[in-house]
């Protein structure tokens, strides 16, 4: 049985906004990391 295009657009969507939550959350702890290495360097 063939999807409705609707379902298969939304599926589609999921796959990219999960994806895009993962770039996002690493993107995240980056600049927390580099937060940190900065507020270090100014501790110094």
């Amino acid at each position: 049985m063939k999807k409705p295009i609707h379902e298969k657009l939304s599926e589609k969507n999921n796959k990219l906004t999960k994806a895009q939550e993962v770039h996002y959350k690493k993107d995240f702890k980056q600049a927390k990391e580099t937060e940190k290495n900065i507020n270090n360097k100014m501790n110094m």
